[in-house]
């Protein structure tokens, strides 16, 4: 965690600094990734485990350093979790008053980025908040096509959806279609292609994230379990936000973070041999 922290930290350093392939085709990249997007949904889950096991007293510094640098990529993903781990921080109140500063002071005006996301609306001029209702839009119009049931895996954006916000995006981005095979967040996928089975499983992963919250709420000093916590909570961005699809590193970790804190009604079963040795036990 700490090597992936750091490592994240030196990525930020290069991205201020513009040391970094400059591609005409990937405009608002952060090297290695593509997007800044995927890069706070890499960085999100060992911020969110930073922040939870740094010591009291400078919580609120890693806090503030999150939406600062939130507002230095201009990442709304990333902002989510800076105000993902004031909350688990309990530091919730103070930072959204520290956050109010600027915008009583007239600085809102600079924020523009963040506002226009903000703006999910059909009437939204900024792309990603038209892709964002997109992925709504397709969780019904799958459901009610397929009579709740689901499109079937990996039938997202097979067959072309003419759907309202989808020609928007194509009349904004010169007829080229956006994030169809994705949806835009997890959710959207799964709702889509495996119906009201799929909003069961979203809703029993909510659950359980919101019993983790609870936990690493309470927690006043690191534990084994922690960072699989942070793990599934920070999973909520990828569910309800910003999602790729099913088959990239952060649902397999989220999987392997599953495990480990299901040990006793999971797959695995860590026990110790007459050796004293430590074993994997896979029932």
């Amino acid at each position: 965690a700490w090597i992936d922290f750091w490592s994240c930290i030196c990525i930020i350093l290069l991205r201020l600094a513009g040391i970094q392939p400059r591609g005409a085709a990937f405009t608002n990249s952060t090297f290695a990734f593509t997007e800044t997007s995927h890069f706070a949904l890499a960085f999100g889950p060992v911020y969110l485990y930073r922040c939870v096991t740094a010591p009291r007293f400078s919580q609120f510094f890693w806090v503030i350093f999150g939406i600062l640098l939130a507002l230095l990529l201009k990442s709304a993903t990333f902002l989510v979790f800076a105000f993902g781990a004031a909350l688990l921080s309990r530091r919730l109140m103070i930072t959204l008053a520290v956050a109010a500063v600027p915008l009583l002071a007239g600085a809102a005006t600079h924020l523009t980025y963040f506002t226009s996301r903000a703006d999910v609306s059909a009437h939204s001029s900024s792309i990603s908040a038209l892709v964002y209702l997109q992925g709504w839009e397709f969780i019904i119009d799958s459901l009610a096509r397929s009579y709740g049931w689901g499109l079937g895996f990996q039938q997202l954006g097979v067959h072309n959806l003419h759907l309202h916000i989808s020609s928007l995006i194509r009349a904004i981005n010169h007829g080229k279609s956006l994030n169809l095979m994705d949806g835009s967040f997890l959710f959207s996928k799964l709702a889509s292609e495996f119906g009201a089975f799929g909003v069961l499983l979203v809703f029993s992963y909510g659950m359980f994230a919101l019993r983790c919250i609870r936990d690493l709420r309470r927690t006043h000093w690191p534990t084994q379990i922690t960072l699989s916590q942070c793990i599934v909570v920070a999973f909520g961005v990828q569910i309800f936000i910003r999602g790729i699809g099913y088959f990239y590193g952060w649902p397999l970790l989220f999987l392997g973070a599953l495990f480990s804190l299901l040990p006793a009604k999971g797959l695995f079963e860590t026990v110790f041999s007459s050796t004293s040795k430590n074993l994997l036990v896979l029932r």
